[in-house]
């Protein structure tokens, strides 16, 4: 009898670090979400002033952005405006958006293309961007490849 209680205390011993391991694990991905948040916002309001001021972003802050990304896909709100962000960029920054999806790696660019293939936002002028994109001439192949990719899923939206 005296087994079976200190047996049941070990269970519930067990059970409480359970939990607790548990909390710990949630906590520790709730602020790495976040992190991934706030770093993203950040390079949103720069890319976004660098648009609205019409000075060209470093390739570097496009490339951290794009790779960032997919990091949010199951947020909804922020998923939305890096969306619209991507279609802005691609409109103001046809050249250099090419080249920062080109230096990414295949999986991080097949998210990118699969978010083209999706625009969010109604009043994104695809017509627009296929224009200057393909006004667009790029010599390294990489960069060929993704701006032939890039306009082949812009011409099926048009």
């Amino acid at each position: 009898r005296k087994c079976v209680h200190m047996m049941q205390l070990a269970l519930i011993k067990i059970k409480k670090q359970i939990i607790y391991i548990f909390i710990l694990s949630l906590a520790s991905w709730f602020s790495s979400q976040s992190t991934d948040f706030d770093r993203l916002d950040k390079m949103r309001l720069k890319l976004e002033s660098h648009i609205n001021n019409g000075r060209t972003p470093k390739c570097i802050h496009l490339q951290c952005f794009l790779a960032e990304f997919p990091k949010i896909r199951n947020n909804v709100e922020q998923s939305e405006w890096a969306n619209e962000l991507l279609f802005k960029l691609l409109a103001k920054f046809p050249e250099q958006t090419v080249i920062a999806i080109s230096r990414l790696g295949g999986q991080q660019q097949e998210f990118i293309y699969n978010e083209l293939s999706r625009p969010i936002h109604d009043g994104i002028d695809i017509s627009l961007i296929y224009d200057k994109l393909k006004s667009c001439e790029f010599n390294k192949s990489g960069q060929s490849l993704v701006h032939e990719r890039v306009l082949d899923i812009l011409n099926r939206l048009k």
